[in-house]
């Protein structure tokens, strides 16, 4: 069919084009950024622009507004995973000439556009694995040892290189000398208020924790467990602690189930689809969040409307990510004694609860949410941006300097 005898085939080709790039993006938290910049785009850019979305194709996008392209191959195998960032979107690109390009998953793609922007959000470089686990997560330790050359590649070709914390835009600034950093968080700051703190008293009933993550060992779920059997040994037993794995995902995980399956009170449930997840959210009385890394720590700001109380790791990304939430206790991420007291706290209802200290915040503003982000993307702040009507960036929408 002629385009140009199709109406809305018309009205794309007058619109300028916006390809939101996620062909990696399959699973737990990564998939969730992909699936909330498409839902933002969806009802608040597409009567602007032209929405293009490159995806993997395992998943249904319900997106009216958006066109998608699927890659499925992207998954199978690194070849075809650098073949189409380095090659074939080269090639596209040229093809479609769109005015912002956006890869949503770390790697930046050779690509022509007026405006490019790369999303890091995978801080797999900057972590030190332990040496038993070098060889459990084969793909984990290959990120650890060839991301910062592919973070590296053609990074400085970006207009905006977006992370999600403070912490993360240091270590960026200093390992790639790069001053076009955009610090995006992806939860709202448009609200300051907080729910009531949603706890149930003390009662014959179990004490629910709940730690929502994809097993990797950096997740650290076996100090929650060890923290677990510590309790159990001082004779506490009425708690449970849930985890959303069950063995099947890797190495990792099947050791974690062969080793703690049979404790009493340790549910491992599966990957759950996110409105489970967000089920439980409701269900549980506390998160529960060792985790040694993380670029943002989605669980930690998606609790936060349901009034629950944090366990948190003692690390600057929680602090970042927790904020002014006043329904908070941090501990050692490498302590079982410390993570075990703060649990029989909670278990007794004695636990002592705050938002994080000050001084651990860092400074600095940022873009918040996915809105703040497009704004600064999609204004005229861009030397190279020529294509596309003016648009106002929100108030806290600022480049990391």
């Amino acid at each position: 069919m002629d385009p140009l005898s199709d109406p809305k085939q018309l009205i794309r080709m007058r619109k300028p084009l916006l390809v939101l790039s996620g062909i990696n993006l399959t699973d737990t938290g990564k998939l969730s950024i992909l699936t909330d910049c498409l839902d933002y785009a969806d009802t608040h850019l597409s009567q602007e622009f032209d929405v293009l979305a490159l995806v993997p194709g395992n998943h249904s996008f319900l997106h009216r507004n958006i066109r998608f392209r699927t890659f499925p191959l992207s998954k199978k195998s690194w070849w075809f995973r650098l073949y189409y960032e380095y090659i074939f979107f080269y090639f596209l690109s040229r093809k479609l000439k769109p005015y912002l390009w956006l890869s949503l998953h770390d790697m930046t793609p050779n690509v022509q556009a007026n405006v490019r922007a790369v999303y890091c959000h995978n801080a797999a470089p900057f972590y030190k694995i332990p040496s038993k686990y070098l060889f459990h997560d084969r793909t984990f330790t290959m990120f650890n040892w060839f991301y910062d050359y592919l973070y590296g590649l053609n990074i400085r070709k970006n207009q905006y290189v977006v992370v999600q914390q403070h912490w993360l835009a240091d270590v960026f600034r200093k390992r790639y000398r790069i001053d076009t950093l955009l610090v995006a968080r992806p939860a709202s700051e448009a609200s300051v208020t907080f729910p009531p703190l949603a706890l149930r008293p003390a009662s014959g009933e179990p004490t629910r924790f709940f730690y929502p993550s994809y097993p990797r060992f950096h997740k650290n779920a076996e100090l929650a467990c060890e923290a677990g059997r510590l309790l159990r040994q001082k004779g506490i037993t009425g708690f449970e602690i849930a985890f959303t794995f069950d063995g099947s995902e890797n190495r990792y995980a099947r050791e974690m189930v062969e080793q703690y399956g049979h404790d009493p009170g340790v549910q491992f449930l599966g990957l759950l689809p996110r409105e489970e997840v967000f089920a439980r959210y409701a269900s549980c009385d506390y998160l529960l969040f060792p985790s040694q890394l993380e670029s943002w720590g989605l669980p930690l700001s998606e609790v936060q409307p349901f009034g629950k109380p944090v366990l948190a790791a003692d690390l600057p990304y929680a602090y970042e990510t927790i904020g002014t939430y006043p329904y908070a206790a941090f501990f050692n991420p490498d302590s079982v004694e410390e993570l075990a007291n703060l649990m029989e706290a909670a278990i007794h209802r004695t636990l002592s609860l705050a938002p994080s200290p000050s001084e651990k915040i860092p400074s600095g503003r940022a873009a918040a949410g996915w809105r703040g982000l497009f704004d600064q993307l999609l204004c005229e702040s861009s030397s190279t941006a020529s294509a596309t009507p003016p648009r106002t960036p929100v108030p806290d929408a600022t480049m990391a300097n």
